[in-house]
C-alpha cells in the first residue's frame, strides 16, 4: 500500500531545511572570529548533511527557496581552503566534503540549477584547475565537481592568455594546455566526470580565443578515430569520445566537424543503451544545427546531397521501440525537436508517420474494448512519448488531433501482464498523461471543440479526456500514473474552463495529495466523483469491474473496488454476469466481494453456486494466494442472510461450499468462518455438512470454528463441548489454539453450568502451557488465546461458571501471567 511520502516531505521539509542550515556551518566552519575553513570534517557530521538533503530528490522544488543561502557559503568555504596547506589525517579533507555535499545537491536539482551558484570570477579559473589536477587520487565526486565549476569559469569573456600566469606552450596559453589534460584524463573513466569532462572540453573549444587557435582538430579527430576503431565493442574509454562528439555535434561553432562524425557514427552498430542513446543525441543535434543554418556552407550541402534527415527520421522512428527505456526518451524527444525545425507541412508527415505505426498496433476485442495482449509495450510507449512531444511542442495540426487523441486515450488504458504475472504499461499510461496535459496546455478550447471522436460522438473531447483522466486518477495502481492524472486534469480544467461538468469542484475531490494513496484514491475519491454528478458513475462502474479494480492483480486493489462497487449504486447484475463470464480465479474473487459488500443479493444469485463449486474444485495454491475462498465464504455469508431458501439441488451444492471451506486452516479464512456459520444458523437452512454428527471429529481448524457456532443448536450439546475440550487438550499447539478460539465461540453462547469442573480444568491447563520448542515459547500462543477466550465474552462465560466471577484458580493464572515477561500476554492478562 502506498503511503504518502511526498506529503510528509512537504510538512518536514521546513524542519530539514532548518536543520540543514544550522548544520553547514558547523560542518564548514571553525568557531570564533575571524571566521576560518575546517581543513578536516568527520564523516559522521558529513553524513549528516547529505541525509537531510537526500529526501528532498521526490519534491526538489522544495529546495528552490534555500538554494542561495546554502550553496554560496559551501563555495566560500572551499574557496578558503583552497589557500590552506594540506593536512593528513584519518577524517575527510574539506574538499571532499564540499563536493560530496554539491554533488548530492546536483542529484537532487539537477547541474544546470547549481551550478549557477558557482563563484565565476576569472581569478579563481587557476585555483580550481590546480586543485583538479591535484584530485586524481579523490573521491571522484571531487573531479566532477571541480570540471563543472572549470566548465563554468571557462564563460569569462578575457582571454585565456591574459589569465595564464604561465608562458605559453606550443602556441597555446598554459590555461589551455592544462584544461586540454585535465580532459583528457578524465574522459575514459567510467564516472560522471566522464560527462562533465565532455563539457568541459567542448566549453573550451568553442571559445572565440580558442577557435582562432584550431584547438579543436586534433582532439576531435582523435575521438572519431578512436569512436571508430572501436566499433566492435564501445568501452566507457570509447563511449567518453562519444560524448564529446555529442557536444561537439550540437555546437554552432563547429559545424565543420558534423559531417565527419555522421559518416563515423553511421557505420556504428552497438548494443549498448548508453551508446545507442548518445548516437540519437548525435544525429539530432547533426540535424537541428543543419536545418537552422543560415549560410550553404559545408554541413548544408552533406546535408542535402546525401538525404541525411529522411535517414535520421528513419533512425528515430525505428528506434522508438527499442529495448532500452533511455533510448526510446532519447529517441522520443529527439524527434520532437526536429519536427519543430521543420516546415509544418513536413513535420505532420512526420507525426501521421507515428500515428500510422499506431493504427497497426491498436488492438480491439469487439466494439469498443481495447485488448492489449498481443500489444507491443515497447512501442507503445516510445510511440506515446513522441506524439506527447508533438503535443507540447504544437508541431501536430488541429486536424490532426482526432487520430492523435484516440491512441493516448487508449494508451491511458494500456495494461499487459507479463510472463512472470507482473504488470506492464505503465511507462506508456505516464507518457499518456504527458500527452494530456500538453494538449490541454497548447490547444484552445476551441480547437478542441471542434474535435469529434467517432466512438464518443454524445460527449464532448474535452469530457471525454476529463472522464478518462479521473478514472487513472482514481483507480490506476500506479502512484505516479494516479498523480499525474489529477496534474493533467487540473490542467485541462484550468484551461477549458466550463467545458466539463462540475469541473471545479472536481478538481478540488481529485486532488493531487488525495489520490497518492490507492485506497483513499479508489473508495473515498472515486466515491466523491461519483456524487457530484452520474456521467461519471457508469465510467466508474466499468474502469472499477476491469484490471484497475476487481480483475487487479493484488488482493487489497480488489477489496477496494468491491467498496467502490457497493457504493455506486446498482451493479449485482453486472457483477453476476461478470462471475459468470471470466474463468481468471483473480477476476472471481474481486467480484465475488463485490457481491459480498452488496447489502442484500436476489433469490437468483443461489444460481452462481455451480461456479463456485467449479471454481473451488479443488482449492489450489493459485485461489489461496488470491483469497479466493475467503471471498466464496463472505458471498455465502451474504446470501444465506438476505437471500431467501435455495432450492433442494442448490442446498447440495451450499454443502459442498460448505465443506470444502470448513476443510480448511488458513489464518484469512478462518476469520470469515465464524461469520459464515453464525449467517446459516440464522437462516432456516440446516445443511447436511453443520450437523453435529459430520463435525464431531473436526478435520480442520474451520471445523472446529463452525462446531463453536453451532453448538447451540445441538441437542447434545455437551458432547459437542468436550469435542472442543478434546481440541484443547491436543498434542499439537495449533489444534490447542484453534480449540481455545472455538471454545470461546461456543461460551458466548452458553448459559447453563454445563461441564463446569471440566471446563475449569480445560482452562487452567491453557493458562499453564509453557510448551517450547525450536520456535521457541508456543505455549505463549496458547496462553494468550486462553486469556482471549476468558476476555472476549466474560460474562456470559462467568454466568456459565456459575459465579459473579472467575473461580480462583483461573483467578490466580490470570494474576500470575500478568506478571509475565511477554509483552503481549501480560497485556492481555491485565
Amino acid at each position: 500500500m502506498d503511503d504518502d511520502d511526498d506529503l510528509k516531505l512537504v510538512k518536514a521539509s521546513a524542519s530539514l531545511l532548518s536543520d540543514l542550515k544550522e548544520s553547514l556551518p558547523k560542518l564548514l566552519w571553525k568557531p570564533g572570529k575571524p571566521r576560518r575553513a575546517h581543513r578536516q570534517v568527520r564523516k559522521n557530521d558529513l553524513d549528516h548533511v547529505t541525509k537531510l538533503i537526500e529526501p528532498f530528490q521526490g519534491e526538489p522544488q522544495l529546495l528552490d527557496s534555500s538554494l542561495a543561502s546554502i550553496v554560496p557559503p559551501i563555495i566560500e568555504a572551499y574557496l578558503e581552503q583552497l589557500s590552506l596547506p594540506p593536512k593528513d589525517e584519518k577524517n575527510l579533507s574539506l574538499q571532499e566534503a564540499v563536493c560530496i555535499i554539491l554533488y548530492t545537491l546536483r542529484k537532487v536539482r539537477g547541474y544546470k540549477v547549481i551550478v549557477g551558484f558557482f563563484n565565476n570570477e576569472p581569478r579563481y579559473l587557476e585555483p580550481v584547475l590546480k586543485a583538479l589536477e591535484d584530485a586524481s587520487d579523490a573521491k571522484w565526486q571531487v573531479s566532477y565537481v571541480l570540471l563543472l565549476w572549470l566548465s563554468h569559469l571557462l564563460l569569462t569573456p578575457f582571454d585565456l592568455s591574459t589569465i595564464s600566469t604561465a608562458k605559453e606552450q606550443d602556441g597555446l596559453p598554459s590555461v589551455a594546455v592544462r584544461c586540454l589534460h585535465v580532459g583528457t584524463h578524465y574522459l575514459p573513466t567510467s564516472t560522471k566526470a566522464q560527462e562533465a569532462s565532455a563539457a568541459m572540453l567542448v566549453r573550451l573549444f568553442v571559445r572565440p580565443d580558442m577557435r582562432k587557435l584550431d584547438v579543436s582538430n586534433s582532439f576531435v579527430g582523435q575521438s572519431l578515430q578512436v569512436v571508430k576503431n572501436g566499433n566492435a565493442e564501445l568501452s566507457y574509454q570509447n563511449i567518453g569520445h562519444l560524448r564529446l562528439l555529442a557536444r561537439v555535434a550540437a555546437s554552432p561553432e563547429l559545424e565543420r566537424f558534423a559531417p565527419g562524425i555522421y559518416r563515423t557514427c553511421a557505420e556504428i552498430t552497438e548494443t549498448n543503451a548508453v551508446a545507442k542513446k548518445l548516437l540519437v543525441k548525435i544525429f539530432r543535434n547533426i540535424t537541428i544545427v543543419a536545418l537552422r543554418s543560415t549560410t550553404a556552407g559545408s554541413l548544408t550541402v552533406f546535408f542535402e546531397q546525401n538525404s541525411i534527415l529522411e535517414q535520421v527520421i528513419e533512425y528515430l522512428l525505428q528506434s522508438l521501440p527499442d529495448r532500452d527505456t533511455p533510448v526510446r526518451y532519447a529517441s522520443a524527444k529527439a524527434l520532437g525537436r526536429v519536427v519543430l525545425e521543420l516546415d509544418p507541412a513536413m513535420g505532420q508527415e512526420v507525426i501521421q508517420a507515428v500515428l500510422d505505426t499506431y493504427k497497426q498496433d491498436l488492438p480491439r476485442n469487439g466494439a469498443s474494448s481495447l485488448d492489449f495482449r498481443t500489444a507491443d509495450a515497447l512501442r507503445w510507449h516510445g510511440l506515446t512519448l513522441s506524439l506527447s512531444y508533438a503535443l507540447f511542442n504544437r508541431t501536430a495540426s488541429p486536424s490532426q488531433l482526432p487520430d492523435i487523441i484516440e491512441p493516448l486515450v487508449a494508451a491511458l488504458q494500456f495494461n499487459q501482464r507479463s510472463g512472470t504475472g507482473s504488470q506492464l504499461g505503465t511507462n506508456v499510461r505516464d507518457a499518456a498523461n504527458f500527452g494530456i496535459w500538453s494538449l490541454a496546455r497548447r490547444y484552445t478550447t476551441a480547437e478542441l471543440q471542434s474535435v469529434v471522436l467517432p466512438q464518443r460522438k454524445s460527449v464532448t473531447v474535452i469530457q471525454t479526456l476529463a472522464i478518462q483522466l479521473v478514472l487513472s486518477a482514481c483507480l490506476d495502481p500506479a502512484g505516479n500514473i494516479r498523480r499525474g492524472s489529477s496534474a493533467a486534469l487540473q490542467e485541462l480544467v484550468g484551461r477549458h474552463p466550463n467545458q466539463i461538468t462540475q469541473g471545479i469542484p472536481l478538481v478540488q475531490v481529485v486532488d493531487y495529495q488525495a489520490v497518492g494513496l490507492r485506497a483513499r484514491a479508489m473508495v473515498e475519491v472515486a466515491t466523491s466523483v461519483a456524487s457530484l454528478d452520474a456521467i461519471y458513475v457508469d465510467p466508474l462502474i466499468t474502469a472499477a469491474m476491469q484490471w484497475r479494480g476487481a480483475c487487479a492483480p493484488d488482493t487489497s486493489s480488489r477489496e477496494s473496488s468491491a467498496k467502490l462497487l457497493c457504493s455506486l449504486g446498482n451493479v449485482e447484475d453486472n457483477l453476476s454476469t461478470a462471475l459468470q463470464q471470466h474463468c481468471e480465479i483473480e477476476s472471481a474473487h474481486g467480484y465475488l466481494l463485490a457481491l459480498a459488500e452488496l447489502p442484500s443479493l436476489k433469490s437468483s444469485q443461489w444460481n452462481l453456486l455451480p461456479h463456485l463449486l467449479s471454481l473451488t474444485e479443488p482449492i489450489t495454491p493459485r485461489a489461496l494466494n488470491a483469497d479466493l475462498p475467503v471471498a466464496v465464504a463472505r458471498f455465502l455469508t451474504t446470501i444465506c442472510s438476505t437471500a431467501g431458501s435455495p432450492s433442494a439441488e442448490q442446498l447440495s451444492h451450499l454443502d459442498i461450499l460448505l465443506a470444502r471451506l470448513l476443510n480448511r486452516s488458513e489464518a484469512s479464512l478462518l476469520n470469515v468462518i465464524p461469520q459464515l456459520a453464525r449467517a446459516v444458523k440464522a437462516s432456516a437452512l440446516r445443511p447436511q455438512t453443520l450437523q453435529f454428527s459430520n463435525l464431531a471429529k473436526p478435520a480442520a481448524a474451520g471445523s472446529a470454528l463452525a462446531l463453536g457456532v453451532m453448538m447451540p443448536t445441538y441437542e447434545n450439546g455437551a458432547d459437542a463441548l468436550r469435542v472442543l475440550m478434546d481440541c484443547v487438550a491436543s498434542p499439537t499447539v495449533e489444534w490447542r489454539v484453534t480449540g481455545l478460539r472455538a471454545l470461546g465461540i461456543a461460551l458466548s453462547n452458553l448459559h447453563t453450568d454445563t461441564l463446569r469442573e471440566e471446563l475449569i480444568i480445560t482452562l487452567h491447563k491453557a493458562l499453564n502451557d509453557y510448551t517450547i520448542d525450536e520456535r521457541g515459547d508456543i505455549g505463549s500462543l496458547v496462553r494468550g488465546q486462553a486469556l482471549e477466550c476468558l476476555a472476549s465474552n466474560g460474562a456470559s462465560r462467568r454466568a456459565s461458571l456459575q459465579t459473579t466471577k472467575f473461580p480462583p484458580p483461573i483467578n490466580a493464572d490470570i494474576v500470575r501471567l500478568s506478571l509475565e515477561s511477554l509483552p503481549r500476554v501480560r497485556l492481555r492478562a491485565a
